[in-house]
């Protein structure tokens, strides 16, 4: 790995470090018709670079673990670096019942600050999304 260092990058908006989607699981009736399984699929998608791309292998994509729909889970997350711009981390932790996962690992570029979005990207056919957020908190302390 190289030291996250050397791809520091101003532009938080153009270099996410990582994206976590959700996508509706889906299964085939007895009459070979397509029905929503009332789960989502959460996957992790991470950057190798900023601005990364799947299409030119510059992002990955990693399966979490699946939450039930319309039910509440909580999510934790607890990122950072080293003061030295080394050995960047995040720890997401998901839970809904007594299902649990979630990931850790290091980064190999860190941003400059700290940016958290919640929305929805795309939603099929074209209708709205919403994304519920309650009992959100964020804080940055330093060493």
């Amino acid at each position: 790995m190289e030291p996250a260092a050397s791809h520091f990058t101003s532009d938080a908006i153009k270099g996410p470090v990582w994206l976590l989607r959700a996508d509706k699981t889906y299964k085939t009736n007895s009459n070979g018709k397509r029905v929503a399984t009332g789960k989502a699929d959460i996957f992790l998608e991470n950057n190798k670079v900023p601005g990364g791309r799947r299409s030119n292998n510059t992002r990955t994509n990693q399966k979490l673990g699946t939450v039930d729909l319309n039910k509440d889970f909580d999510l934790d997350i607890i990122s950072g670096y080293a003061k030295d711009n080394k050995d960047a981390f995040s720890n997401i932790e998901i839970k809904q019942g007594k299902n649990e996962f979630g990931y850790k690992g290091n980064h190999n570029y860190i941003t400059d600050n700290l940016v958290l979005r919640y929305g929805a990207y795309g939603a099929p056919g074209g209708s709205n999304g919403t994304v519920s957020v309650k009992n959100a908190r964020q804080s940055i302390r330093t060493a």
